[in-house]
């Protein structure tokens, strides 16, 4: 069972390096959907990344500017962006800890062709929503967020992964959630 659900996941490639579907994913530059821009918010402010077409088999990425100020894990970023190093963190959770990576995980688990070979028979998670963003929100706490809803929402996945990566880079745990400070979320 398991060897089958691997390989719905990993797809017809076989590619030592990463997810073959993943190549089914095209990175497109800003465009218009529903008359604007992908990358604007609502109240005018830029967003950090967009996966167009999620509910469709060839999905399109949109990268916005945002994401590529943000930290790059173990220094592959592009030039100039700064390196997440377990310094530039707080010694708790926080919006520090946001990495390019993370923006591409939580977007990648929007598309159901990833998500639904992994999570469909024990959640039945199709794909992502976004129902609260943050690490502060995504915990079932102060009636944010439901057990079911966390399960199909994104940066519940997210910070998950960036929790784990961190407490095992850093070999530090991170305690309790505290209430987030200014800047965080």
């Amino acid at each position: 069972m398991c060897v089958d659900v691997f390989k719905q996941i990993v797809g017809p490639k076989n590619l030592p390096d990463g997810n073959s579907l993943l190549a089914d994913i095209s990175v497109v530059k800003d465009s218009m959907v529903d008359g604007e821009l992908s990358c604007v918010k609502a109240n005018g402010d830029l967003t950090n990344s967009e996966l167009l077409d999620y509910h469709k088999d060839k999905p399109e990425l949109v990268i916005c500017r945002p994401s590529f100020e943000l930290s790059a894990i173990g220094g592959r970023g592009s030039p100039g962006v700064p390196v997440a190093t377990c310094a530039l963190c707080y010694p708790r959770i926080s919006t520090r800890m946001w990495t390019i990576g993370a923006v591409l995980l939580h977007e990648y688990t929007h598309w159901y062709k990833l998500m639904s070979p992994v999570m469909r028979p024990a959640f039945d998670v199709k794909g992502t929503k976004d129902r609260v963003y943050g690490s502060f929100n995504t915990r079932l706490m102060n009636g944010l967020i439901t057990a079911e809803k966390a399960r199909s929402n994104a940066d519940s996945y997210t910070w998950l992964a960036s929790e784990i990566w961190w407490t095992q880079a850093c070999v530090k745990s991170y305690g309790p959630l505290t209430a987030p400070r200014k800047g965080d979320n």
